[in-house]
């Protein structure tokens, strides 16, 4: 079992769960960290903004420590997508930026 649980979803700019990268507006990523370990972790939520010329806006949490067995949830501040099409999102949980270890695989959004 990992030492460490997440959930990973995005948010509009008034925090309801999207599922979709509707153009035109602000998203998110909301993250709540579980932490299964005895000692405390640090971590950072990075989200990641794409279309097909490749990043095009990224947004990140501070680094926040997880101690044992209490959830922390973390929102990152909101990214605009341009009334464009073809946008994706990935959430990445990285260890910090020091050492930049990615602690899940990026969660994809389409």
């Amino acid at each position: 079992m990992p030492i460490y649980k997440t959930d990973v979803t995005l948010v509009n700019a008034i925090t309801e769960l999207d599922t979709t990268l509707s153009a035109g507006g602000d998203i998110a990523s909301k993250v709540v960290v579980t932490n299964n370990d005895t000692e405390p972790h640090t971590f950072i939520v990075i989200m990641g903004i794409y279309n097909g010329a490749g990043l095009v806006g990224v947004s990140a949490t501070d680094e926040f420590t997880v101690s044992n067995s209490t959830p922390v949830i973390k929102t990152t501040t909101g990214v605009n997508i341009p009334a464009l099409s073809n946008y994706s999102a990935k959430i990445f949980i990285w260890k910090g930026l020091e050492d930049l270890v990615p602690m899940i695989t990026p969660v994809p959004f389409n």
